[in-house]
C-alpha cells in the first residue's frame, strides 16, 4: 500500500500525523507493506522547521521509514532556506510535480 498525505495548512498537521501514525499501526497490525509520504506546501512548510511543535513525532515518523517532504517553491514563498529544515525532511522541485507523480506511480492520495 503507496499513501501521499497532502499538507497545505499549518493547522492540518496533527491531524494529518495522526493519520500517518494510525496508517503504519494498521498496517503493521495486518501485516501489509506501507509506504508513506508527508507532503507539504504552501505555508505548511513551517512545520518542517526543527523547532516546530510537532518535529518530534515527525522524527519518529521519519524513523520509521515515513518519508517528510517540502516543497522548493512554498520554502521560497515563504522564506525558509532548504538548510533549515528538520534533517529528516526531503526537498522536492515542487509539490504538484510530486503529488502528481506519486499519484501517477498508483499512490492514494490522502489530504487530511
Amino acid at each position: 500500500m503507496n499513501v501521499i498525505f497532502h499538507i497545505d495548512d499549518p493547522a492540518r498537521w496533527p491531524l494529518a500525523l495522526g493519520n500517518a501514525e494510525n496508517l503504519l499501526a494498521c498496517c503493521k497490525g495486518a501485516g501489509l507493506q506501507c509506504t508513506a509520504e508527508l507532503l507539504a506546501n504552501g505555508p505548511a512548510v513551517t512545520g518542517c522547521l526543527p523547532g516546530a511543535p510537532l518535529a518530534s513525532r515527525m522524527a519518529a515518523l521519519a524513523r520509521e521509514g515515513v518519508l517528510l517532504a517540502a516543497c522548493a517553491n512554498a520554502l521560497r514563498a515563504q522564506g525558509i532556506a532548504p538548510g533549515q529544515l528538520a534533517p529528516f525532511v526531503e526537498v522536492v522541485p515542487a509539490g504538484v510535480a510530486e503529488l502528481a507523480g506519486r499519484q501517477a506511480e498508483g499512490y492514494a492520495y490522502i489530504k487530511p
